[in-house]
C-alpha cells in the first residue's frame, strides 16, 4: 500500500531568522538547504517518489525547501531512515569543522566545551513526520489531509530535559543557549580566522553558522550589509590598487579586499566606511597596549581613503542597502487546484526552475541571494538595482508557471522591501522586511510591492503598490528628482500640511476640507517644481502635476493621499540618489 509522507525539517528560527551578521543568515539557509536535500536523497534511494521538491528540476539550486512530500511504500522505514540521514548529515558537518583526523582540532580542543557544543547540536534539529494513505486518484485530497496532520504534529512540540544547561554566558546571537567558546583575550589572530569578534560568545549552533563555509578550507563568500550599502558608489571608482596595498599593510591576514560579482571584482564596500575600518582596526590591534597603534593605523587608512573620495568628486557612499523578501500569492488554492501526482511534480519542477531564475536575477543586480526554495526568495541588494530586481522577480515568477497552470489559477508573488542603515542590527531589518511583505500581501488583489525606507533618527515609512503601475510610478518619480524638477522639499512641506491640521492617515476630512486640501496639495507642486517655462501654472507644471499627484486636480483628496504622496517621494529621492535601475540597459546600467 501507498502512503504519502510529509517531513518538515527545523527549526527556521534556529538555522535562519536568528543571525547578527548576513554570513550566518546565509550559512543557516544552506545548512538548512543541504539537510533537507539529505532526507530527500534518502527517500529516493529507497525508491521513494518525491513529490516535492523534485530534485531533477533543482540542478543548481542551492535552496532546497526544508519541507518535504514524498510517495513510500512504509511510511515508517521511510521516515526514519530520512531523519537518520539528516542527524547524521548535521553530525558529519560539524565534525568536519571540529575534528581533524578524528581528534580536535587545536583551537577547539583549547577553546571549545565540545561536550556541551555537541549535546547542542544533537538536540537542535526538529524534524516532524505525518503521513496517511495515498490513492492517486485523491491526490488532491490526501495532500491536504496529510498537510493537516503535520500542522497539528508540529504543534505538538518535543520537549525533553535540557542536557548542557549551565551558569556560563548565553548566546551573542539569540541569547538562547550557553556559550561553548571562550577565546583567549589575547589571541586575536584565532578570533579572526574563526570569523569571531573580540569578546563575542557563541553558542554551538551559532557557532556551527558561522564556520560553516571554512570546513573544506573555503572562504568567507557572504558580503556584509556595509558592501551592498557602498556597491552604487563602487562603479564610480577608478584605480582602487593603491588604496589595496594600504590596505594590506596593516591588515595582513585579511583573506580579501574584494568581492566578486559576476565577471567584475569591486572593493569589498566595508573599506569605505570609516565606523567599519575602526571595528576592523579594533579587532586587529586588541588591548589596551595597542591603542596607539590602532589609532594610527585607522589615521593613515583614512586618510587614503579621503583621497579616494575626493577623486570621485564625493563625500561618502550612501550607508543605506536593500533586503528584499518575496513568497507567492494564494499558493494555496493553486494546490488545492491541483488534482493529480504528475501535475503536482511538474509544478514542483516550475518552482525549482524558478529558483534557478531568481539566483540569476539577483546575481545580475549585484545582490547576492540567501534563499529561493520554492516560492520564498530572500535577498541582500544594493539600492541601485532593488527595484529592477523586484521588477524581474515578479514577472518571471507569474511567467514560470503560466506552462502548467491556467491563466485563472496563476499566482503572483508579493514582494517586500526594507531600506536600512549598514551599522543597525541584521535582526530589526528582517523584522521589517517581514513586515513590508506582510504589507504587500494585504494589499487588494496582491502582486504588490512594499517598501520601507527606515533612516536613522526617523520614523520608517512605508508605500505600497500593484508591482507594475508601483515600479512605472516610481520610475517616474525618480526621474524627476534626476532631472531637478522636484524639489526634494515638497515631501515634507506636504507633511507638514497635514502636521499643522492635526491630519493622520486615518483622518476624514469634511468634504469642504478635502477640496481645501487638493487645492492646497497642488499649490505646494507647483511652488516646487522647476520648469524651464515660466509662470506659476505652465503646461509642463500642469502636465508634472498630474502625473506627480493625479488626484490633485483641486476637487476633493485625503490626508492619506497626502502623507502616502509624501512617502513615495522620500523614497523615490533615497532610490534615484543612488543610480537606481529600472528599464533593462538604461543609462545606469553597469
Amino acid at each position: 500500500m501507498a502512503y504519502l509522507l510529509a517531513i518538515s525539517i527545523g527549526p527556521v528560527q534556529d538555522f535562519i531568522s536568528a543571525a547578527r551578521k548576513t554570513r550566518d543568515l546565509a550559512a543557516g539557509s544552506q545548512l538548512l538547504s543541504e539537510l533537507a536535500g539529505a532526507a530527500a536523497e534518502k527517500i529516493s534511494n529507497m525508491n521513494g517518489e518525491l513529490i516535492f521538491p523534485v530534485l531533477d528540476g533543482n540542478s543548481g539550486n542551492d535552496s532546497l525547501p526544508n519541507k518535504l512530500l514524498a510517495i513510500v511504500d512504509s511510511p515508517d522505514r521511510a521516515g526514519e531512515a530520512a531523519e537518520k540521514a539528516v542527524r547524521q548529515k548535521l553530525k558529519k558537518i560539524w565534525e568536519e569543522i571540529i575534528y581533524e583526523n578524528g581528534n580536535p582540532k587545536k583551537w577547539a580542543e583549547n577553546s571549545l566545551d565540545i561536550r556541551d557544543a555537541e549535546r547542542q547540536i544533537e538536540d537542535i534539529l526538529e524534524i516532524y513526520l505525518a503521513a496517511v494513505p495515498y490513492d492517486e486518484s485523491q491526490h488532491g485530497k490526501s495532500r491536504k489531509t496529510v498537510d493537516y496532520f503535520l500542522s497539528a504534529r508540529k504543534s505538538l512540540r518535543n520537549f525533553g530535559p535540557v542536557t548542557w544547561g549551565s551558569s556560563k554566558p548565553k548566546s551573542s546571537l539569540d541569547g538562547q543557549r550557553e556559550a561553548v567558546i571562550n577565546l583567549p583575550d589575547k589571541d586575536v589572530n584565532l578570533g579572526r580566522k574563526l570569523g569571531l569578534k573580540h569578546g563575542e560568545q557563541l553558542c554551538a549552533p551559532g557557532l556551527l553558522k558561522r564556520l560553516y563555509k571554512l570546513r573544506h578550507g573555503g572562504s568567507e563568500s557572504f558580503p556584509g550589509t556595509s558592501h551592498f550599502a557602498a556597491l552604487p558608489f563602487l562603479g564610480k571608482l577608478s584605480d582602487i590598487k593603491e588604496y589595496i596595498e594600504v590596505l594590506k599593510t596593516y591588515f595582513p591576514e585579511e583573506r580579501s579586499f574584494e568581492i566578486r560579482h559576476g565577471d567584475k571584482s569591486f572593493l569589498d564596500g566595508r573599506f569605505l566606511f570609516e565606523s567599519e575600518i575602526n571595528d576592523i582596526a579594533a579587532e586587529y590591534y586588541a588591548g589596551d597596549e595597542n591603542t596607539e597603534k590602532q589609532q594610527e593605523v585607522v589615521k593613515k587608512i583614512t586618510e587614503k581613503l579621503k583621497d579616494i573620495l575626493k577623486a570621485a568628486k564625493s563625500d561618502v557612499p550612501s550607508p543605506y542597502y536593500a533586503i528584499l523578501l518575496a513568497d507567492g500569492d494564494d499558493m494555496g488554492k493553486v494546490l488545492a487546484s491541483i488534482k493529480s501526482k504528475r501535475e503536482h511534480q511538474d509544478f514542483s519542477r516550475k518552482l525549482a526552475e524558478f529558483a534557478n531564475q531568481a539566483k540569476g536575477i539577483v546575481e545580475r543586480a549585484c545582490g547576492r541571494l540567501v534563499y529561493a526554495g520554492g516560492d520564498d526568495v530572500l535577498a541582500f541588494l544594493p539600492l541601485n538595482t532593488t527595484l529592477k530586481c523586484a521588477s524581474e522577480l515578479s514577472k518571471v515568477f507569474s511567467e514560470s508557471l503560466k506552462a502548467i497552470l491556467p491563466n485563472e489559477n496563476l499566482p503572483t508573488m508579493s514582494i517586500g522591501i526594507v531600506v536600512k542603515h549598514y551599522i543597525e542590527p541584521l535582526s530589526d531589518a528582517l523584522e521589517l522586511a517581514r513586515s513590508a511583505e506582510a504589507i504587500a500581501k494585504a494589499f487588494p488583489g496582491k502582486g504588490a510591492i512594499a517598501i520601507t525606507l527606515d533612516k536613522r533618527g526617523g520614523a520608517p515609512r512605508t508605500i505600497c503598490g500593484k508591482a507594475g503601475p508601483f515600479i512605472n510610478r516610481m520610475q517616474k518619480l525618480m526621474e524627476y528628482e534626476r532631472s531637478g524638477n522636484l524639489s526634494h522639499q515638497a515631501a515634507y512641506e506636504l507633511r507638514d500640511l497635514c502636521g499643522r491640521l492635526n491630519l493622520v492617515r486615518e483622518s476624514v476630512p469634511l468634504p469642504e476640507m478635502s477640496a481645501a486640501l487638493g487645492l492646497e496639495t497642488r499649490r505646494i507642486l507647483a511652488r516646487k517644481i522647476s520648469t524651464d517655462k515660466e509662470g506659476p501654472e505652465s503646461n509642463r507644471k500642469k502636465e508634472l502635476i498630474e502625473a506627480i499627484m493625479p488626484s490633485a486636480n483641486g476637487t476633493t483628496i485625503s490626508a492619506k493621499t497626502i502623507l502616502d504622496l509624501a512617502d513615495e517621494l522620500v523614497i523615490a529621492a533615497m532610490f534615484a540618489k543612488c543610480g537606481a535601475e529600472i528599464e533593462e540597459g538604461g543609462k545606469n546600467s553597469k
